[in-house]
């Protein structure tokens, strides 16, 4: 992942599934946290080209690989959002656990996310 200061990152809630793929297992002190059935709708605190920051009570162990689809609202001509959404796929991995929630990198090979100067 791109060092943060390197990215720029939005604050936006973003309703997203996630699907464990590969169970990771382990909380970076060791406890095991493996749920490989996990499936869930979460909300991003944050999002950046390489990687997202989702809110849960219960994070994934670091280095669980998921699949994400996100939930993108797309905007009119004249910049207010509209009712349409558009979904995007990727895949990552686990990178950082705390409370309330976990980090997400990106896939360098998926399709990727750009984020646009507004």
């Amino acid at each position: 992942m791109k060092n943060r200061r390197e990215t720029k990152r939005l604050h936006l809630n973003l309703v997203s599934l996630v699907e464990a793929v590969a169970d990771g297992g382990y909380s970076e002190r060791g406890d095991y946290t493996g749920r490989p059935n996990f499936r869930d709708y979460l909300v991003t605190k944050d999002i950046s080209e390489g990687g997202a920051f989702f809110r849960t009570l219960k994070p994934l162990g670091k280095g669980t690989v998921v699949k994400m689809e996100l939930l993108l609202p797309i905007a009119t001509q004249a910049g207010k959002k509209t009712a349409d959404m558009a979904r995007t796929a990727m895949r990552g991995r686990v990178v950082r656990t705390e409370s309330g929630g976990m980090a997400v990198e990106f896939d360098e090979d998926c399709p990727g996310l750009t984020l646009l100067e507004g």
